[in-house]
């Protein structure tokens, strides 16, 4: 991330950990060649893995441009898709489970050992939305409250999708593209997300559950990626 956005997020922790919370980071800065290759994966109608637990209820070429964005805040160095946990929580994928929202549709709910709310990161459909109808008010509640701490921080959420936050009033447009390996002590696994055979490799993105990082040892991260301004 950019130095602002990475010292707005340390910020932000440290309004989390009075309430005995943890940011828990699912992504951050993202290469241009990581979003390029999203778009065309979208091209791929024929790949459809993992179509039940991120988009069950829309087909791949209605994903652009509410939900994967051919220019993202991510490649600026001023994105964070992230949640909270409590403090001490083992973050892990703890699987799939089925869950049935207010509208009697089933969604797929990965338990990762954050806080649930609602739905599960990276599921692209309304019931991601902030203010989402189909999810219990409890949801909504937990969902404002991480939206509130995020933007007294200099944040602003995305409306389509609960974890995602942007840095306001920032200071540069420029589209980074240089990869990113994190260091074994913060992920375990670098298995790809969308086996496609593409040759990008996910460890450029720290996307999986298992790969999650958090805490004060991910902030320090963070900062460590903000000399790229």
């Amino acid at each position: 991330m950019k130095r602002e956005a990475a010292e707005a997020l340390s910020k932000a922790q440290e309004d989390f950990e009075k309430d005995n919370y943890t940011i828990v980071v699912y992504d951050a800065y993202r290469p241009q060649m990581t979003v390029d290759y999203f778009v065309n994966w979208t091209l791929d109608l024929n790949d459809t893995v993992h179509k039940a637990e991120y988009y069950p209820f829309l087909n791949k070429d209605q994903l652009i441009p509410d939900y994967i964005a051919p220019k993202s805040g991510h490649t600026k160095g001023y994105s964070v898709d992230m949640t909270i946990a409590m403090i001490g929580s083992q973050i892990m994928n703890k699987g799939w489970y089925p869950r049935i929202l207010k509208d009697g549709s089933q969604i797929y709910f990965l338990e990762d050992g954050t806080i649930d709310m609602g739905s599960s990161f990276d599921f692209f459909g309304n019931v991601s939305h902030h203010n989402s109808s189909e999810v219990d008010q409890k949801y909504i509640v937990l969902r404002n409250y991480l939206a509130s701490i995020m933007i007294k921080n200099g944040f602003e959420p995305l409306h389509e999708e609960w974890w995602h936050y942007n840095l306001k009033n920032t200071t540069s447009d420029t589209l980074y593209n240089f990869t990113i390996v994190a260091p074994p002590a913060i992920t375990q696994s670098t298995t790809p997300v969308h086996q496609s055979g593409n040759v990008l490799d996910e460890p450029t993105r720290l996307r999986k559950a298992s790969d999650l990082y958090y805490s004060r040892s991910a902030l320090c991260f963070l900062l460590i990626l903000a000399q790229i301004d």
